[in-house]
């Protein structure tokens, strides 16, 4: 983008990302961040934006218990409508968009979740939470393959 395009200088630019650092800090320490709807993002330009120790503080406390690993794994699910055939039957895709490897350890919550997915309570979770853990679970063995839309084999 040239000069006379851009709206703020790379100075301002930083300075821009340090304020919405300090605010995404105290949804965190609130309780705001983690019911954000767009958590996911703002979890992933957080740490982008250099603030990697308290990112990974951040996601370790939220799942350091199956409930919140749960809630975790949902905020990634994702879905992808296409349009097949002549009469454009609608199919829809569900997807765990793969920045949760930029977050987490695969390999560590892996294990977890296929304990939570194995277990009686499994059968009690909504249906939400159901479909992120099974979706998850198929990603990791390799059973969704997609690299289009950003999402495919976590």
């Amino acid at each position: 983008m040239s000069k006379e395009k851009q709206t703020v200088n790379s100075g301002q630019l930083e300075e821009l990302k340090k304020l919405a650092c300090n605010k995404i800090r105290n949804w965190a320490k609130g309780g705001k961040l983690a019911k954000h709807k767009q958590l996911a993002y703002i979890l992933l330009k957080w740490k982008e934006w250099g603030q990697e120790e308290e990112v990974n503080d951040f996601v370790n406390d939220m799942i350091k218990n199956d409930e919140g690993l749960i809630d975790f794994i949902f905020i990634f699910l994702g879905n992808i409508t296409r349009y097949r055939g002549s009469r454009y039957r609608e199919n829809i895709d569900w997807r765990i968009y793969k920045g949760i490897g930029k977050l987490v350890d695969l390999k560590e919550i892996e294990q977890r979740i296929r304990k939570i997915f194995n277990s009686p309570d499994f059968a009690q979770l909504d249906d939400q939470k159901k479909l992120a853990i099974e979706t998850f679970l198929n990603a990791i063995d390799g059973k969704i393959q997609d690299s289009s839309y950003g999402v495919d084999k976590i």
